[in-house]
């Protein structure tokens, strides 16, 4: 069932995560802007559609397992950033037989705060 949070921001947060550009499925950035992160539960056989859509900024967005959330992961699960475009998505398939907590991390290139609409859907 979709959500969607509207008029969402990074103002407040920390750079808490910085995918290594080269993490397979992540964005291909590093990522050093402010990022808030999301906890959803995705139940098995479901596909998890992540979209943001900026208001202000550059947002750019990936999903983590809990054990991918350190400071700089090395693997995302799915991950958008296309560089400039206001409209981001990720798309992640539960194939694992049991219903998944995974982190949606809404992030920038850029280091100022962004603002945002987010909608997600499985």
């Amino acid at each position: 069932s979709p959500v969607l949070l509207t008029n969402q921001t990074t103002t407040g947060y920390r750079n808490n995560y910085s995918p290594l550009s080269t993490g397979p499925n992540c964005t291909g950035y590093g990522e050093t802007g402010l990022d808030r992160a999301y906890k959803v539960t995705v139940p098995n056989g479901n596909t998890l559609q992540a979209d943001v859509t900026s208001i202000s900024g550059n947002p750019a967005i990936y999903v983590l397992t809990a054990a991918q959330c350190i400071p700089q992961p090395t693997a995302c699960l799915a991950g958008d950033d296309n560089d400039g475009a206001p409209d981001e998505r990720a798309v992640w398939l539960n194939n694992t037989g049991s219903a998944q907590t995974v982190y949606v991390v809404v992030d920038s290139y850029y280091g100022s705060a962004i603002t945002y609409n987010l909608n997600l859907s499985f």
